[in-house]
């Protein structure tokens, strides 16, 4: 189970445990709603699945998924001649991602309390960017260094000290999501070794304008 706010790099986390395990030549897929868990259990056989936000699914899915953990089987496929046949036995690694609200809701009654004691048995709480001062310039630079190789521009070295300035002090409510999107637009509009102030998006008043953002980037991209 891995917790944290929006933009904090759980999806990103899960990746990266599946490709760092033995099960990485298998498929890791991220689930959707709009087909059942047990559904998408036997694709993964194998492999991981991610569930994105699993506070989200109804009861019945929850069930779902408690019973697997239990018991590491689902329901065969309803085909004609499989009816009372015995459950399929998959082997699947679960990764579910949450909001930090998911404790209060399980006292609430609103998620299943059972099975966020199982989940919880491998637990990792993803701080926001806010909380992690002291990684922030190795953060800021290691996605720096992956915008600069996507986009052909391994010119750019670093930022000025007045860019820092400006990266140190927002609070970054959006977490690595929104510095990735800064950086990419800041990266699109640098001509030179280290990007300037000028090459930056709208702050705004301690506060990152979304639109404006979105509408320079598209520009710049084009």
């Amino acid at each position: 189970l891995i917790i944290g706010g929006s933009g904090t790099g759980k999806g990103a986390l899960a990746k990266w445990i599946h490709q760092n395990s033995p099960r990485s030549a298998q498929p890791c897929i991220l689930s959707t709603r709009d087909r059942t868990l047990a559904e998408q259990i036997r694709e993964c056989n194998g492999g991981t699945l991610v569930i994105d936000d699993i506070t989200n699914f109804p009861v019945a899915e929850q069930m779902v998924l408690l019973n697997f953990l239990k018991t590491r089987a689902v329901p065969h496929p309803q085909k004609s001649g499989t009816q009372g046949a015995l459950p399929m036995i998959v082997n699947v690694r679960i990764i579910a991602t949450s909001v930090p609200q998911i404790d209060s809701r399980a006292r609430a009654g609103m998620f299943n309390d059972e099975l966020l004691l199982r989940l919880s048995k491998n637990r990792i709480e993803m701080p926001g960017l806010a909380e992690r001062e002291d990684e922030f310039e190795d953060i800021a630079l290691g996605i720096l260094q992956e915008i600069t190789h996507e986009l052909h521009k391994e010119y750019i070295k670093g930022f000025s000290e007045k860019v820092w300035g400006q990266l140190r002090a927002y609070d970054w409510p959006g977490n690595l999501r929104e510095l990735r999107n800064v950086l990419r637009i800041a990266v699109l509009s640098c001509e030179g070794e280290r990007v300037e102030v000028k090459d930056l998006p709208d702050f705004g008043h301690d506060k990152i304008n979304f639109q404006a953002t979105r509408a320079e980037f598209e520009k710049v991209y084009l």
